[in-house]
């Protein structure tokens, strides 16, 4: 809950204030009104924004049917409703959970499910579940949304630190070339800092590990989820993640690899923590 009114108050004061300066105590209470009715409109459009933020869609009728088996038997373990499952063509691997209006959402990447077993997948799956099961992970989908159009404005820069070519001239093809490559360096520049910062005040920096224990208890099996994190990192920031920055919370593992903006975004605890804290659980079953 602290998260989500931390959320609140960095998007309506803003709007407050210049209501004030414009029209007295009526212009702040119109600058207020804006910022609800901005919130709500983030929340009702939440699940379309998060699915073309992570380049997914919904699956198809019986296109994945042991990952829908997965996501259906993990969520009643889990005392939720079965969240609709989304996948990504991405070939890096990754997986990623929001809570939505209408319901939650659990995708993974078509590279994450060619790149583990199936026990390893399970773990996975059991994580972004764990994620649902907190309230925490509505702030951190609204903040998502929110700073969605300012994350494709950071990735539209062109910037290297960013991405590597390829997703330069797949996505941004008409964004005026060299030319104008300094405005838009300058936008990335401008943009990129508020969207980090909604990023980070939305989600709390333990609730990664929080997710991975609870995933364990839902599988009974912490060497399935530590391979596969093992696995996912070592690709993280390798192959070309094109998704927009502002659901880096969201993922599984961040996408960005090191370089200095994508970092800038970066919610999860270090993955050594991640790590140790599994090797802490007594039920770790050992290779």
């Amino acid at each position: 809950m602290k998260h989500l009114i931390a959320l609140v108050v960095i998007v309506s004061t803003p709007l407050a204030v210049v209501g004030w300066a414009i029209g007295g105590a009526p212009g702040a209470r119109v600058g207020f009104t804006v910022a609800l009715v901005l919130l709500t409109s983030a929340w009702m459009f939440a699940r379309p924004v998060i699915l073309q933020a992570c380049r997914a869609r919904r699956i198809l009728l019986d296109e994945q049917p042991e990952l829908t088996a997965i996501v259906r038997r993990l969520s009643e373990a889990a005392g939720i409703p079965v969240p609709l499952v989304a996948i990504s063509d991405l070939r890096t691997p990754n997986a990623f959970a929001a809570v939505t209006f209408g319901g939650g959402v659990v995708g993974v990447t078509t590279g994450l499910l060619e790149l583990l077993s199936p026990a390893e997948i399970e773990a996975v799956v059991a994580h972004e579940i764990a994620h649902l099961t907190h309230s925490a992970r509505g702030a951190a989908t609204l903040a998502a949304v929110l700073v969605a159009p300012l994350g494709a404005l950071a990735t539209a820069s062109g910037s290297d630190l960013f991405y590597e070519i390829a997703y330069r001239k797949t996505f941004f093809r008409g964004w005026g070339g060299r030319k104008l490559r300094p405005l838009r360096d300058a936008l990335a520049l401008c943009t990129v800092p508020i969207t980090a910062l909604l990023v980070h005040v939305s989600v709390a920096r333990d609730a990664e590990l929080q997710a991975d224990r609870v995933a364990v208890r839902l599988t009974g099996d912490a060497v399935a989820l530590r391979a596969a994190l093992r696995k996912i990192d070592a690709l993280a920031g390798r192959i070309l993640a094109p998704v927009n920055p502002a659901v880096a919370q969201l993922l599984l593992v961040h996408p960005f690899g090191e370089a200095f903006l994508g970092r800038m975004f970066d919610a999860h605890p270090p993955h050594h923590e991640r790590l140790a804290a599994l090797d802490a659980i007594p039920q770790l079953k050992r290779d």
